[in-house]
């Protein structure tokens, strides 16, 4: 088995954009809860391979000793963020070797690169290789997530008076082609972070990314600009693009598409998500 794993990041054209509205702290602590949550997924995979190779004749276990730990070594040297995953007291090839529970289980180095007398049994390199894509769209996931929070809490935090918002749920609610796949009374359509536990699917949230007032005439705005993320979930990829393809149908007389984000499969939920950004002019 190759010892690299080579990979490509897609659909993170939003995350990017995002990135530039949140400070380097904040950047910093969205991206260690999100890689974390990327490192523990695959540790959860190593396990399960190491759980394969156990013995259970022996109290002693490579699962058991499978962790997760920050690289604050990385992060010194180069302020990159970083975890490592692997097996502990796992170093030193020891005669005999204790057997007992809890007992160090260095013999995995033997079953993941072989010896001249045994073949090759990876488990810890095949956790990544296989799992790649499910790590990467957990980290943009959690990321995008972390981002969208710290910049929700920035904007209530500035103040700026009442904002409006634009009709969305209002408009989509009144369109049969949306309300055949999001249902009436209520059509699953929310605001982001208020989707119900549980609720059915497919389904959509919104969210402001930004607004201002439009057309300054004698000091008073006439009109209101307004920039929104939807983000649709489902458990098909065909299911996604339908509703999100409702959607826009829905808002293109009062909206416009300015971004299509694509289509990605959450490694949490395992729903499909579809998203896109509308411009929405909304006259006072």
């Amino acid at each position: 088995m190759a010892d690299t794993v080579d990979f490509q990041l897609e659909g993170i054209d939003s995350l990017v954009g995002k990135l530039e509205s949140i400070t380097q702290d904040m950047k910093r602590k969205g991206g260690r809860s999100a890689l974390r949550k990327a490192a523990q997924l695959v540790a959860n995979k190593m396990k399960e391979g190491a759980q394969r190779i156990d013995d259970p004749e022996t109290g002693r276990s490579i699962a058991d000793n499978v962790a997760l730990r920050w690289n604050g070594k990385l992060f010194k040297s180069s302020g990159d963020l970083g975890f490592r995953v692997g097996v502990l007291q796992g170093a030193v090839l020891k005669k005999g070797g204790d057997k007992s529970a809890n007992a160090a289980t260095p013999h995995w180095r033997l079953i993941e690169f072989g010896t001249s007398k045994m073949r090759a049994d990876p488990f810890a390199r095949k956790a990544l290789a296989d799992n790649v894509a499910e790590a990467t769209n957990t980290f943009i996931t959690e990321y995008e997530k972390a981002i969208d929070r710290a910049i929700k809490k920035a904007a209530k935090a500035a103040g700026g008076g009442v904002m409006s918002y634009a009709p969305i749920f209002a408009v989509c609610a009144a369109d049969a082609g949306v309300t055949a796949l999001l249902g009436v009374s209520p059509t699953r359509l929310y605001p982001f972070d208020d989707a119900p536990e549980g609720v059915a699917k497919p389904y959509a949230v919104w969210q402001l990314i930004t607004g201002s007032p439009e057309n300054y005439l004698a000091g008073r705005p006439d009109a209101d600009s307004f920039t929104l993320q939807v983000d649709v979930y489902a458990a098909t990829g065909s299911d996604a693009r339908a509703v999100t393809a409702a959607i826009s149908n829905a808002i293109e007389l009062q909206a416009y598409v300015v971004r299509w984000g694509g289509e990605s499969k959450d490694a949490e939920t395992k729903l499909y998500r579809s998203s896109f950004d509308v411009d929405w002019i909304v006259l006072r």
